[in-house]
């Protein structure tokens, strides 16, 4: 019997200063549905000067910072 899994991404918001995971999201898919609540908590949780995350499009859909670059080279995983 073969079982299919279905895929799984994590979402990881990482203090690249302190080289620290500060919150994660655990999902099926990777829409903004999926993302928004992992950017409400860091919203509510931090006052973010500065994001930096690769160009996947949903993070330009809800700021969570005051500036905001797209970008591979500022990611932690890059």
């Amino acid at each position: 019997m073969i079982f299919l899994l279905p895929k799984i991404y994590v979402w990881l918001a990482v203090n690249s200063f302190r080289n620290k995971v500060i919150d994660f999201e655990v999902t099926e898919s990777r829409d903004f549905s999926t993302y928004l609540p992992l950017a409400l908590r860091l919203d509510l949780a931090y006052k973010i000067e500065t994001s930096c995350s690769d160009y996947y499009h949903v993070y330009g859909k809800y700021n969570i910072s005051q500036k905001h670059y797209m970008t591979k080279a500022e990611t932690i995983f890059s």
